[in-house]
């Protein structure tokens, strides 16, 4: 059984039988009663330095109404992903905030599985752990980790916090454990080129990095 365990929070994925992934827009509903914390909005204009740790998870910063993008540029080109606010809102949330901290800028896909996925949002080692978690937000069924599916790793039950993944393969999950957040819209080619660098079950060849994590709204 493939297990995803988040690398800081410890999302590791253990093979044996299966794998781990998430949920798929139209089969997710936000758990009742989210938890929401109190760790303040990023500004407006990023910031020169990013905030080493939070004392809570972020209050809701993302506005009703507005629909969530983002576009990873990494050293092996861009990925951009619709992000599903109506279907995982805290979950969304999460990623917004963190990436508008800069928080993923000039970390990079720190564990590359062929077949299965590509995981990004480990904390470099000259940061310390992001110093809270999220509730679960989970799909009704495993089949909603499609390929493209952009997931949260965790280290089980209402642990997601920095790290996540996108699914090239994860019809073998035996559960859906993993809240859905995203899809990927363009970019499944660059997702193949990142595959391609890895050799089993841990760090690619060859490092990818993530140059910049831009959120976009319509």
């Amino acid at each position: 059984m493939r297990r995803l365990v988040a690398l800081g929070a410890i999302a590791v994925l253990a093979a044996a039988c299966g794998s781990s992934t998430t949920h798929s827009a139209t089969t997710t509903a936000a758990p009742a009663g989210f938890r929401y914390g109190t760790a303040a909005c990023p500004p407006a204009t990023p910031p020169a330095t990013r905030p080493p740790t939070f004392a809570d998870a972020p209050k809701r910063c993302i506005e009703d109404g507005v629909d969530y993008g983002a576009v990873v540029t990494t050293s092996e080109g861009a990925l951009t992903i619709d992000l599903l606010e109506k279907t995982a809102p805290g979950t969304v949330n999460n990623f917004v905030v963190l990436a508008r901290w800069g928080w993923f800028d000039g970390g990079g896909f720190h564990r590359v599985v062929p077949g299965f996925v590509i995981q990004a949002g480990g904390v470099p080692a000259d940061r310390v752990k992001a110093g809270y978690t999220i509730p679960d937000e989970l799909p009704a069924s495993r089949s909603a980790y499609r390929a493209g599916t952009v997931a949260m790793a965790n280290a089980g039950p209402d642990t997601g916090a920095t790290e996540w993944f996108v699914c090239i393969d994860c019809s073998s999950l035996p559960a859906p454990d993993y809240p859905i957040f995203g899809t990927v819209t363009a970019g499944m080619d660059v997702v193949a080129r990142i595959e391609a660098l890895g050799t089993g079950d841990g760090p690619p060849r060859t490092p990818v990095t993530i140059t910049s994590v831009t959120i976009t709204q319509k």
